[in-house]
């Protein structure tokens, strides 16, 4: 599995503001919007359902032998199992050489590795083109 790196920034997944993490804290309170944010990762490498959704501003990433059902939401995602729902990431999403996504994909920046299969639509650089227009 990948490592990912450290970043204090982060976005709220619920009123968008970038605010600053606390260095080792697995939760935090947006002092925007008051809902608490979970920071922790999360590894999934076997099947794991379930209807919702998993949202976290620390990273997620699906095994080879992973199986997840629900929508994910995370700074990046990378993916090499089966992942049937929704995947939104603030940083990137990665798709390998095994992953199968079923689902629509939005993030700043998209790798997918040839193998991989994406059956959704996908929204790119949003983040930027946002900025742009504030």
């Amino acid at each position: 599995m990948e490592e990912f790196p450290f970043s204090p920034h982060i976005e709220c997944p619920f009123c968008r503001e970038e605010i600053v993490r606390p260095v080792k804290a697995i939760t935090t309170t947006c002092p925007n919007c008051g809902k608490t944010i979970s920071l922790d990762n999360r590894i999934f490498n076997q099947k794991y359902v379930f209807s919702g959704e998993i949202v976290t501003r620390g990273n997620i990433s699906v095994g080879e032998k992973g199986f997840v059902k629900g929508n994910l939401s995370a700074a990046e995602i990378v993916i090499e199992g089966t992942v049937e729902g929704n995947v939104k990431a603030v940083e990137r999403i990665q798709l390998g050489h095994s992953s199968h996504l079923t689902g629509n994909a939005e993030t700043e920046r998209l790798i997918v590795l040839e193998g991989a299969t994406l059956l959704g639509d996908v929204k790119i650089g949003l983040r930027s083109r946002r900025k742009e227009n504030v």
